[in-house]
């Protein structure tokens, strides 16, 4: 009887698992990637309108600096998290119809932020490397070009949008593809616009062509100009969307998951050792658990081999940390399991049910 109750609770939980990744809606890796896609797409632009904001501005304000290296910061985290959410996904699709133009134009977006985030990079570390050397005509200079800067950021930060809405139902259609050819257009102009500005106060304030004093303003100025060159190219890759390059899932294509080069990797962080280690521990738990020690291990008990099973772990040599952090999440799971199932552990209908809810 208490076998029986015991798979009742492991069905409740698990089906309560199963159901929260499905209802309201399904939870998959594609849509995650959508939402993280959109998400990139406003805080891109709005990260260079901070450091817009931060350089206009009369001295280096040094919480604005830190606003700006947080937002950075976390522009790499979601790219990293786009791009495994990307790749996982093709397991909802298996690189067919709809969803897998999807990945596509999510895989180009992805191309694109990573370029991104490498020119604001850069820009940044001269900004950070000249903020002790603002003065006259960097204010001047910069009072001069900051309603084009913006104006070139807000145009793009439009069309980045309306890209990545777009894109992200796995086609363009004839108004979409106007309605973005028109905004192209914008940012065109207000990045020729931005470039016409700058040389012409330099002209203006009899500056040289290089100038070493305003080397900084040069440089931002000119990421300015390439993102929104980058942002109007984006564009028009996503409009020829058919011709969008293919995901390669795996280098050297599916085959190459059968490699027995890899399979039978002996090196110490290989498969075959990794198998050899786990399998001889799995064993031994086994052991262990079936013969039992007096009063303290039961026999015929797989307790330890499942607590085992939840340790394993492919890092070679020192890992103390993480270890220490799995037996912590084991030993606390254990005890608070062996709490619960005192408390609610007899056949009450009410008390199976709580017992498969706290399992989910």
């Amino acid at each position: 009887h208490q076998e029986t109750s015991d798979i009742i609770v492991a069905f409740v939980g698990c089906f309560l698992a199963i159901a929260a990744t499905l209802l309201p809606w399904p939870l998959t890796a594609l849509s995650g990637a959508i939402s993280v896609a959109h998400e990139l797409a406003e805080a891109v632009p709005r990260t260079w309108l901070e450091f817009t904001d931060y350089l206009c501005d009369d001295t280096a304000n040094i919480y604005e600096q830190d606003r700006i290296i947080a937002a950075l910061r976390e522009l790499q985290a979601k790219a990293g998290q786009m791009r495994i959410l990307i790749d996982s996904s093709w397991w909802e699709c298996f690189g067919l119809g709809t969803r897998q133009r999807i990945r596509r134009t999510l895989s180009a977006l992805d191309r694109w932020i990573v370029e991104s985030y490498d020119l604001q990079s850069a820009a940044w570390s001269t900004c950070i490397a000249s903020s002790e050397k603002w003065g006259k005509q960097h204010r001047q200079l910069m009072s001069e070009v900051e309603p084009h800067i913006k104006e070139g950021l807000k145009a793009s930060q439009t069309l980045l949008g309306y890209c990545v809405r777009s894109a992200c139902d796995g086609d363009i259609d004839d108004a979409e593809e106007a309605l973005m050819v028109d905004l192209i257009e914008k940012v065109e102009i207000a990045e020729r616009g931005l470039s016409t500005k700058f040389h012409q106060t330099k002209k203006d304030m009899m500056i040289a062509d290089i100038s070493e004093e305003l080397i900084l303003e040069h440089s931002f100025c000119a990421s300015i100009a390439i993102f929104c060159k980058g942002v109007a190219a984006f564009a028009k890759e996503l409009i020829d969307i058919d011709n969008l390059p293919q995901n390669i899932e795996v280098p050297g294509g599916l085959p190459e998951l059968f490699n027995r080069g890899i399979i039978f990797d002996t090196s110490p962080a290989g498969h075959l050792n990794f198998v050899l280690r786990n399998y001889l521990a799995l064993m031994l738990a086994f052991v262990i658990g079936f013969f039992g020690y007096k009063d303290l291990l039961v026999p015929h008990s797989a307790s330890i081999s499942c607590t085992a099973s939840l340790l394993l772990s492919k890092a070679f040599g020192s890992a103390v940390v993480k270890n220490l952090q799995r037996v912590q999440g084991v030993v606390l799971g254990t005890v608070v399991g062996q709490v619960f199932h005192r408390l609610f552990g007899n056949c009450l209908w009410h008390n199976q049910v709580i017992l498969g809810t706290i399992l989910f």
